[in-house]
Order: C-alpha cells, then structure tokens, then sequence
C-alpha cells in the first residue's frame, strides 16, 4: 500500500456565500468521506485556509484507486470541488495510522 496526497480546489459548484456544511449535497459528500474513513482508505480530510480547497490523505493499491474513491464523492460529480493533483506522498517524519 502507498500513501497518496489528493489537493482539490474549490469548483464552478462551490457557493461562496454558504459554509462547508451548506455545500450542495453536503449530506452525500460527509457520507462518503465517512464511508472511506471507516475502512481505512481515506486516513485525513479537511478544508485548508478560506475554504480554498481541501487535502485528502489516502492509503491505496495505486493512484488510479484514489482517483476512483475521489469520483465516488457527490462534490466531484456537481463541481463543488476539483482535484488539481494525486501523488504519492513519502511520509518522511512521524507515522500514519496504520503504517
């Protein structure tokens, strides 16, 4: 298995004026995210600075599993986030649940 990083930005679905939590399909977007935490893909998760975008930390067979579960989020499919980058991260200082 190999550690991977998942930066998304904001999308054209993204609406500014509403919180995270006021996102559309807020619901299946935290479903989601639970559901892959829960079986131990998806390790960390969470907006960074003004809601720009969010990191993912994911653990995978390869980066075409990570692009599969990041399809698999509803923000994907209705713009409100876009993934600018999946790669594998090489996890030099301190240690990640289960490694």
């Amino acid at each position: 298995m190999q550690t991977y990083f998942v930066l998304r930005r904001r999308g054209p679905g993204f609406a500014a004026d509403e919180s995270v939590e006021g996102q559309p399909d807020w619901d299946g977007h935290a479903a989601c995210m639970v559901r892959l935490a829960k079986a131990g893909a998806l390790l960390f998760s969470g907006p960074f600075g003004d809601r720009e975008g969010a990191l993912l930390i994911y653990r995978a067979e390869g980066p075409a599993q990570v692009e599969a579960w990041v399809n698999e989020d509803p923000w994907t499919a209705n713009g409100v986030l876009v993934t600018e980058l999946i790669a594998p991260w090489d996890v030099r200082i301190g240690s990640l649940p289960g490694s």
